[in-house]
C-alpha cells in the first residue's frame, strides 16, 4: 500500500484590507441639523436618531460635540426634560383599572424612569435639590432662609432656643 503525501497548501498572498470607503458622518449630518434637534427636543433617544440618518451611536456623539453644535444640544437635552416628565405622567395614567400587579409595577417603574431622565436632563427643573438661598446662586457658609414677605433677610440668632433631647 502507497502511503499518499499531502502536501500543504501554498500560503495566498495576504490582501491589503482596504477601509470601507463611507462618507463622513459630518457630511451626512452637517445639513441635518435643525432635524436632529427637533428629534432630541420630542424625547427621541441616540440610538433612534443615529438609526434614522443609518450613522454609527459615536459618531453622532462626535457631531453634536463639535463646538458649533454643543450649545443647540444642551438646550434641547434641557427642554426635552418636559417630554421625559410628561411621559412619565403618561405612564402612569395609562394604568387599566383591570390592570395586574406586574403592570402596575411595570408602568410605575417606567414613570420613575422618565422622571429620572428629565431630572438629569435639566437638574434645576426637575431635579431633588432644594435652592434655599435668595439669589439662587451657592451658598457662602450656612443656608440663607427668606422668611419674610418683602424679601430681606430676618435674623434669627439669638432668638431661637435649642433644647436638649430627653434620653429615656
Amino acid at each position: 500500500m502507497a502511503k499518499k503525501t499531502t502536501s500543504k497548501p501554498k500560503a495566498k498572498a495576504k490582501e491589503e484590507k482596504k477601509p470601507k470607503e463611507e462618507k463622513a458622518p459630518t457630511s451626512i449630518l452637517d445639513g441635518n441639523i435643525d432635524e436632529i434637534i427637533d428629534m432630541i427636543i420630542t424625547g427621541d433617544n441616540y440610538r433612534k436618531i443615529s438609526a434614522h440618518f443609518d450613522v454609527s451611536l459615536g459618531a453622532l456623539h462626535r457631531f453634536l460635540h463639535l463646538d458649533e453644535h454643543t450649545a443647540r444640544t444642551r438646550e434641547a437635552l434641557k427642554f426635552s426634560a418636559s417630554t421625559y416628565a410628561d411621559q412619565g405622567e403618561q405612564a402612569l395614567m395609562d394604568i387599566e383599572p383591570e390592570a395586574t400587579r406586574g403592570d402596575i409595577a411595570r408602568q410605575t417603574g417606567l414613570s420613575q424612569h422618565y422622571r429620572w431622565a428629565a431630572s438629569k436632563r435639566s437638574p434645576n427643573e426637575y431635579g431633588d435639590k432644594l435652592d434655599l438661598s435668595n439669589d439662587g446662586g451657592k451658598f457662602e457658609g450656612g443656608p440663607t432662609i427668606n422668611i419674610s414677605s418683602n424679601g430681606d433677610d430676618i435674623d434669627l440668632s439669638g432668638r431661637l432656643k435649642v433644647f436638649p433631647r430627653k434620653h429615656s
